[in-house]
């Protein structure tokens, strides 16, 4: 191990399960944005960015009133951040509205062509 400091150790494995979760939920917000950006969804993009640094700062607000802040505290923000993203950005795209309607108009009218060939 990288220390045999008892304390170290017990703080690290409380956080370990949030800091994984973390990485795997931002191994999918990172994707999600870069589709909004990539689809010229500044607005979109944007507000899922301060929905979700609003979703962290307020989770840090809740969870700093019990006392103060541990790295589980502090992870668990960061998750809240990454799991806004994830569901916002998503929500966004799974709309069918601004540039996403063309990928869904272009979709549909696809089926029904291909459904007319059958």
């Amino acid at each position: 191990g990288l220390t045999t400091d008892a304390a170290v150790r017990a703080a690290a494995k409380e956080a370990l399960p949030l800091v994984l979760a973390c990485q795997l939920l931002k191994g999918i917000a990172y994707p999600v944005n870069g589709l909004l950006m990539g689809a010229l969804d500044w607005s979109a993009a944007a507000a899922a960015m301060w929905a979700a640094q609003a979703a962290c700062v307020g989770t840090v607000a809740l969870l700093g009133r019990g006392g103060p802040l541990s790295l589980r505290r502090l992870w668990t923000a960061l998750l809240m951040l990454f799991l806004a993203q994830v569901v916002i950005g998503g929500a966004r795209i799974a709309s069918g509205t601004g540039p996403w309607r063309l990928l869904y108009e272009r979709t549909d009218g696809q089926d029904q062509a291909d459904a007319k060939q059958l």
